[in-house]
């Protein structure tokens, strides 16, 4: 099995900031996107998931960006960058997942149960 350990969450890019999302919810939300939505991920994660210029840190994830849309009357997700790791994510059966969100589509998120809290900074991913 492939792992690094725990490591940093790090954003992608400064405004999508880390939320933890709920992946049942996600995807349900998903689904209802076929320009986006991964049915399955298998294998290893890519090498491009991690950082390692963190400093004091041995490598950080970094998050997909997504957003909320509405496509043919249903809410749904996109993404800027990242639906394959969110995916990969998904697989390992986590109660929760990192993502990046800008803030107003983190406080939909929130209204609809997708997102459950921002990542603190001392929160880790295991990976």
């Amino acid at each position: 099995m492939w792992a690094l350990g725990t490591m940093k969450i790090q954003a992608t890019r400064q405004e999508y900031i880390p939320a933890w999302v709920n992946p049942e919810v996600l995807e349900k939300l998903w689904i209802f996107n076929p320009n986006y939505y991964i049915k399955s991920w298998s294998g290893s994660p890519k090498i491009g998931w991690f950082a390692y210029d963190i400093p004091d840190v041995r490598t950080g994830f970094c998050t997909g960006d997504m957003y909320l849309e509405e496509i043919d009357g249903h809410l749904t997700v996109g993404f800027v960058a990242g639906r394959h790791r969110t995916r990969w994510l998904m697989t390992r059966g986590d109660p929760l997942i990192p993502v990046g969100l800008e803030e107003h589509h983190y406080q939909k998120a929130l209204s609809i149960g997708l997102a459950v809290s921002r990542v603190l900074a001392h929160e880790e991913l295991n990976a």
